[in-house]
């Protein structure tokens, strides 16, 4: 049976907080990629931008040993085990809490306050949230805290799995944990294409600030061409070859067909593969939106979490500042929770179209254009309760 996944797609004018505060909400995104819909080359600070994070073997005792040594609200390390086992699983966000999703008979014997997962059909998983920066639990508390976590390394070294292979990066000025780590940079992969169907940004007119009870056959259409404006960026991010312009739909082959709007031209796409950090995401998407407008160009920039955490989303305002109570901050859906899984399912879409390319009702002269946004979420998530 295939997995219900959930969608939500907002929509706005630009300039707008959203597409500048996207990449703060998604601590753990392991690929971007960028489409521009245009025969202009990316601009070189997007072509040759580069995200960098490391790769290291430690026990989490360490690792938050640590995180509790020289964190503050200066700096974040984001940090998640790099393995497909998810049973028992941790992450630390940038909001400075460490997060343990495990399974009853270990929450038993870590002995530290936390709450049961409010999933139904999926195992019976138990959270704990641990803030990790100075100052803000008891040295008795913190003590407590780090024996629980070096008994559930004791436990995996007796059973044969002493350390965790850790991704991390580092936000600020911060002393590296140890010596015997790996950097990794990040370059991005990109091809371009010609000759190819691309969207028309016509699909995209309508009143955004029509906010009828019940939707109108102008939303209804809408809201499928949003559907295949998103398969369209889809295909131009694996290069299929159903979007060349010569191209004869097979029904015996593929049931593809580009957007009924689409003309014949030219798109770019770049793609980087890693433990991405907010900021370097954030700076991509800044540069695509300055280039997208200057070159009236349709812009997609699509994320993909890393599922394997326990913490699939967060609110912007959030990220700053020291969180003294991480289990209020959870409970106040702060940060979503979801059960870690490999084949889990968190992805965004954001589109860009500058006001040169379309005018929508409701657009004011001094808008610089239109943004859709569309996310989707798997089963056993709390992104939208």
């Amino acid at each position: 049976m295939d997995e219900r996944t959930r969608i939500m797609v907002t929509s706005g004018f630009l300039p707008s907080d959203k597409p500048k505060t996207h990449a703060l909400s998604r601590p753990f995104i392991r690929q971007l990629d960028v489409v521009l819909v245009s025969p202009a080359p990316p601009p070189r600070d997007l072509a040759e931008a580069t995200a960098t994070y490391h790769k290291g073997q430690f026990t989490l005792a360490e690792i938050f040993e640590y995180a509790c040594s020289v964190g503050n609200a200066d700096w974040n390390l984001t940090a998640a085990p790099n393995t497909t086992a998810c049973d028992d699983t941790w992450c630390i966000d940038p909001r400075g809490v460490l997060t343990l999703c495990v399974s009853k008979a270990l929450y038993e014997r870590l002995g530290l306050a936390g709450r049961r997962m409010p999933f139904k059909g999926c195992p019976e998983q138990y959270v704990i949230a641990i803030p990790v920066y100075q100052h803000t639990q008891t040295a008795g508390n913190r003590a407590r805290q780090k024996r629980a976590l070096e008994m559930w390394d004791d436990e995996r070294a007796a059973s044969g799995v002493e350390l965790w292979e850790v991704l991390y990066h580092v936000q600020g000025e911060a002393p590296p944990p140890f010596q015997e780590i790996e950097t990794i940079i990040v370059k991005p992969k990109a091809t371009q294409a010609s000759d190819v169907h691309v969207p028309s940004p016509e699909t995209l007119k309508l009143s955004l600030s029509d906010k009828k009870s019940h939707k109108t056959e102008a939303e209804e259409d809408w809201e499928d061409s949003i559907c295949e404006l998103n398969e369209w960026l889809g295909m131009a991010c694996l290069g299929a070859h159903r979007l060349k312009g010569n191209d004869r739909v097979d029904p015996y082959v593929a049931v593809y067909s580009p957007p009924p709007s689409s003309h014949t031209g030219s798109y770019h796409h770049l793609s980087w593969t890693g433990l991405l950090s907010a900021a370097f995401v954030q700076t991509v998407i800044d540069a695509v939106t300055t280039h997208a407008a200057s070159h009236r160009a349709i812009a997609g920039i699509i994320t993909h979490g890393y599922t394997q955490s326990p913490i699939g989303h967060l609110s912007p305002s959030s990220v700053t500042g020291v969180i003294a109570s991480p289990e209020k901050s959870i409970n106040n859906n702060n940060a979503s929770l979801r059960v870690p899984r490999s084949a889990g399912e968190d992805t965004s879409c954001l589109l860009l179209v500058p006001a040169q390319q379309i005018q929508n009702e409701g657009m004011d002269d001094n808008s610089a254009g239109t943004w859709v946004l569309t996310e989707s979420v798997g089963q056993w998530d709390k992104r939208w309760g």
